[in-house]
């Protein structure tokens, strides 16, 4: 008996074939995942609780004492590791799965729960973020008497978290973040500290999969606490590079992978520019 995604209730699927749809699906995909025997998975852990409490001592230099006991409690755990699961995508067809992969628990939750808060306090100030439905609909509201011309727009971001390069993600956002060091002083650390702790959280995703263990190697490290935030304020980078060029965008949000505006046709002309420019244009 496994969930399923878009919250549908339980399925229930031989065991036989729940593991193969594992392996088929995802953990086969060898420039995504890479199998670990048990010794290099225990070095790895080994690795990571260096980095940790190389990363608490410095805390504590910063005097954030509280942080650095939060971070060392949470490392006090019997198994390190984050486990792997499936959703059933029952309404496709035919069966397809979705990797969850609960990190709760786990050696690097407490890191990341607090990588996590730093980027939510960054990105509080990104200019095109929503943070809830209702506040879009609140700002659609204010929106009154518009043209005949504007139309509403959806965009969606094409497998948002696989496609994020980690080498490119963490170096575009330690150059945004020396950018505007002011960003960080409501949390108290220097960007150096940050972008170590977010580099250890998304590059150390090691996890179990029954009685085997692997690594994720590309991609946003699936499960870690920060993996919304770490999405939403790379791709908020890109969208800081495309919405001031066009003023017939008149309003424009985005929730992680999902985009909603209004376009004015002002000029006469579609909008094949500004896709253009979505689907093209590296940061």
């Amino acid at each position: 008996v496994f969930p399923t995604d878009k919250n549908l209730g339980p399925a229930i699927i031989e065991r036989d074939r729940y593991i193969k749809m594992a392996y088929d699906d995802h953990l086969s995909d060898q420039t995504t995942y890479r199998k670990l025997d048990l010794k290099t998975a225990t070095n790895r852990v080994q690795t990571i609780r260096l980095i940790i409490n190389q990363i608490i001592k410095v805390l504590k230099n910063y005097g954030r004492s509280n942080d650095a006991k939060y971070i060392l409690r949470s490392t006090q755990v019997k198994d390190p590791y984050p486990y792997l699961y499936l959703l059933a995508k029952v309404h496709k067809t035919p069966l397809q799965t979705r990797p969850i992969i609960s990190a709760s628990g786990s050696l690097l939750y407490g890191l990341g729960r607090w990588v996590d808060h730093c980027l939510q306090v960054l990105c509080n100030e990104l200019p095109y973020r929503t943070k809830s439905s209702f506040d879009l609909v609140e700002e659609l509201k204010t929106f009154k008497n518009l043209p005949t011309t504007t139309r509403l727009f959806t965009c969606d971001a094409t497998s948002m978290y696989t496609n994020i390069d980690t080498t490119h993600a963490i170096k575009i956002i330690s150059e945004y973040i020396n950018n505007y060091p002011q960003m960080l002083k409501t949390i108290g650390v220097t960007p150096d500290l940050f972008i170590r702790a977010l580099r250890t959280v998304m590059i150390h995703n090691v996890f179990r999969f029954g009685d085997t263990y692997w690594i994720q190697l590309s991609g946003t490290a699936m499960g870690a606490p920060p993996a919304p935030m770490y999405a939403t304020l790379y791709f908020a980078i890109l969208e800081q590079k495309i919405i001031p060029f066009f003023p017939e965008c008149l309003y424009y949000r985005r929730f992680i992978d999902d985009g909603v505006g209004i376009w004015n046709d002002i000029t006469g002309e579609d909008s094949s520019q500004f896709d253009t420019r979505w689907n093209e244009l590296q940061i």
